[in-house]
């Protein structure tokens, strides 16, 4: 029975026969047949069908809310199994917002040298579709904005405080400057990232407390990109200090501490508030608040 729930999440993710089967890695007439028998068992009809599929039905809907706990209770039944003298072991599923990778590679790292067992991983996403698969259990922990994590069932751990810099070439800006104001910043062609972004929407905001409306010349949705942008000399982007490695680019870019106003936002460990959490989630969680993660050795 417990495939079978695992057919209608996949049907429900993908909305197609075909690539659901396909995430599943069976057939497409043995996903189907399992589908109709899930719904023999139940007595109820799951899944609005003609030709393809069309939507699930009410009482879909309302199975696939009990098929998403009962796959994540499972799981956590069989990490608890394996658990064996604090052993850890397993993939943890880790959602990270983009301009937290660079620190997820040092979380990950903390891990690893404390459970070498432990396999990972790492889906890039914007915070609302971090927020959104950790409430639909598709993921164990999330590291995301903690002033956007919007809801009762997750809890939240500070990891960091994200800080802002402007990057520009070298051969634009004067020896010794360190430093410099969102204002002086918008005089450069600017490259952000797109709009729908969370990191945006603060640069954004900075700018307007700062009396300024910015219209980029480029706009990106990877912080790699508008960081080789600047070093081949197409004006200057905001990235957060702790993504930009300056000692990586010490040739070819500048990193000034943006001021007036300065900003910082938390950044933090996100994790469902209760059951079902998975047994990996908790056993971090509690490792977060332990401090395991603090410092950035």
């Amino acid at each position: 029975m417990i495939q079978k729930y695992r057919y209608l999440c996949a049907l429900a993710k993908e909305k197609h026969f075909g690539r659901a089967a396909e995430s599943c890695n069976v057939s497409q007439p043995t996903l189907s047949n399992g589908l109709r028998q899930l719904e023999e068992h139940l007595n109820v009809k799951l899944i609005d069908r003609k030709q393809k599929f069309i939507g699930l039905s009410p009482d879909g809907y309302t199975v696939l809310e009990y098929a998403k706990r009962i796959l994540a209770e499972h799981e956590n039944l069989k990490a608890s199994l394996k658990a064996e003298n604090e052993k850890l072991s397993g993939r943890l599923r880790l959602g990270v917002i983009p301009t937290a990778l660079t620190y997820a590679s040092h979380f990950i790292k903390k891990l690893n040298k404390k459970y070498p067992e432990l396999r990972f991983t790492i889906e890039s996403m914007s915070a609302p579709d971090l927020t959104r698969s950790l409430l639909d259990f598709e993921l164990d922990l999330g590291i995301s904005y903690v002033d956007t994590a919007r809801s009762n069932a997750l809890q939240t751990i500070n990891l960091y405080q994200e800080e802002y810099h402007c990057l520009v070439h070298r051969d634009d800006i004067s020896p010794g400057v360190s430093q410099i104001s969102w204002a002086d910043a918008a005089k450069y062609p600017l490259g952000l990232l797109t709009p729908n972004m969370q990191n945006r929407k603060l640069a954004d905001a900075a700018f307007i407390e700062a009396g300024i409306n910015i219209r980029p010349m480029i706009e990106s949705n990877s912080l790699s990109n508008l960081v080789h942008n600047v070093k081949n000399g197409l004006g200057a982007s905001i990235i957060p200090s702790q993504f930009f490695d300056i000692n990586d680019h010490a040739t070819d870019i500048v990193s000034l501490k943006l001021i007036d106003p300065v900003v910082s936002h938390g950044v933090g460990l996100l994790a469902l508030d209760g059951e079902p959490s998975t047994h990996l989630s908790q056993a971090v969680v509690k490792l977060a608040r332990q401090g395991l993660f603090n410092d950035q050795d």
